[in-house]
């Protein structure tokens, strides 16, 4: 069919404006790929996605998933 389905992942970079806890790989939702890789503390994380087909990627952290020292969501 002459589709190639690219194989680089994306890294992604995530950043707070305080320190939060309790942010993991779980919290996020890819559509259209795999994270391949989490990394990170406090304000500042990186991800990697591989793609699963051709089109668009995309990669969100809903709301109320983690907090900062004080307990304030994101």
């Amino acid at each position: 069919n002459g589709v190639t389905i690219p194989t680089t992942p994306i890294t992604f970079t995530i950043t707070f404006n305080e320190g939060v806890l309790g942010f993991t790989q779980s919290d996020l939702v890819v559509t259209n790929g795999a994270i391949s890789g989490f990394s990170g503390s406090g304000m500042a994380f990186t991800v990697n996605v591989t793609p699963s087909s051709e089109g668009t990627v995309t990669l969100t952290l809903p709301a109320n998933t983690c907090a900062d020292a004080q307990g304030n969501l994101n």
